[in-house]
């Protein structure tokens, strides 16, 4: 047995083998009114549900082909309570998403701050030994630059402003070469090329043997 819903005077066939029984079987055809959910925002296709005319619906109720049943009238306090569960809900959901958020920014500061520190110390062992200067003089030729040393993913390093680094931004990339060593033109070009497009400066760093550092700053100007 189908079932049409009556609803304020229309009788409507919500199922779709409902639908094609009618069709098939009775020869109704009835008017499809319902839009549909890949193009909600326009009329010249629709869908479901299917509306049929007075005559069609109580013929087919006479025949015995169809029951006709009535669509409750909504109850305007039980509408109340399930619109203050869904706000309680949706309250709820926001403050756990909210919590789940705020660790995993947490979790991959952490993991950020851990990354940093692992470049530091891994361009200091890189250091020592190419510059054959101590500590001392390096800490030096960095407070020269007036910057601290930070890890970078973007070329071999970069000096950072004083801070949180995880709130300034480097307006250098820094490559440390010894005096002697022949820098390759396409690592040149490529750094350069690099520094313009996330506007920093790439910056050479030498250091010397009396201790100093010499830097020299390069700029691909056909980029800017």
């Amino acid at each position: 047995m189908l079932v049409v819903e009556v609803a304020n005077g229309r009788s409507l066939v919500w199922g779709a083998e409902a639908v094609q029984a009618l069709r098939e079987r009775l020869g109704v055809g009835g008017r499809t009114v319902g839009s549909l959910p890949r193009g909600p925002r326009q009329n010249s296709r629709l869908g479901l549900p299917l509306l049929l005319m007075p005559e069609e619906a109580r013929l087919l109720a006479e025949i015995g082909a169809v029951t006709l049943v009535s669509a409750p009238r909504p109850d305007p306090r039980q509408h109340s309570l399930a619109l203050a569960s869904f706000k309680r809900q949706q309250e709820q959901g926001f403050q756990e998403q909210s919590a789940l958020v705020a660790e995993a920014r947490e979790t991959r500061r952490q993991e950020f701050l851990e990354k940093i520190a692992e470049g530091q110390a891994a361009k200091k062992q890189k250091l020592e030994p190419d510059s054959g200067t101590s500590e001392s003089q390096e800490a030096s030729g960095n407070q020269a630059a007036g910057e601290n040393e930070a890890s970078a993913s973007q070329a071999s390093g970069e000096h950072e402003e004083a801070g949180d680094p995880l709130r300034f931004h480097a307006h250098y990339i820094a490559q440390c070469w010894a005096p002697g060593d022949p820098i390759p033109l396409q690592d040149l070009v490529s750094a350069g090329r690099l520094g313009t497009s996330v506007k920093k400066t790439l910056l050479l760093c030498s250091p010397q043997p009396d201790g100093k550092v010499v830097y020299t700053s390069l700029q691909w100007a056909s980029l800017q």
